[in-house]
């Protein structure tokens, strides 16, 4: 555990369809949700990341401040491999930035 997140205290919530299925190829998945999770980590600090997973359709939220953005995709770090690993893979990439945190959807192929 590094420094930045030993202090930081974050309740994470986690509902899944339990007959939920996901088709991509193998470590596309770890590799979205350790961006996702480490991003809310990083930039959340104290509150809630919630992870839902229905039909096709994967939400994370957190209710932090929001990523810093780049100049040029508008983006995070984290969430630009994100954008980019779902371009390379069909999954529609959305994101929204609030004042009371961001969210993420991605919709899996058929």
């Amino acid at each position: 555990m590094t420094q930045a997140y030993a202090t930081k205290t974050l309740e994470v919530q986690v509902e899944i369809d339990p007959r939920a299925t996901v088709r991509v190829r193998k470590g596309v998945l770890e590799i979205v949700l350790a961006n996702l999770v480490g991003n809310a980590f990083q930039h959340a600090g104290a509150g809630v990341l919630r992870i839902t997973y229905h039909q096709r359709r994967l939400t994370v939220s957190d209710s932090g401040g929001g990523a810093p953005r780049d100049s040029t995709a508008g983006l995070g770090r984290g969430l630009s491999i994100v954008r980019r690993v779902c371009e390379h893979h069909q999954i529609t990439f959305d994101t929204q930035h609030e004042s009371a945190g961001t969210t993420v959807h991605l919709e899996f192929p058929r």
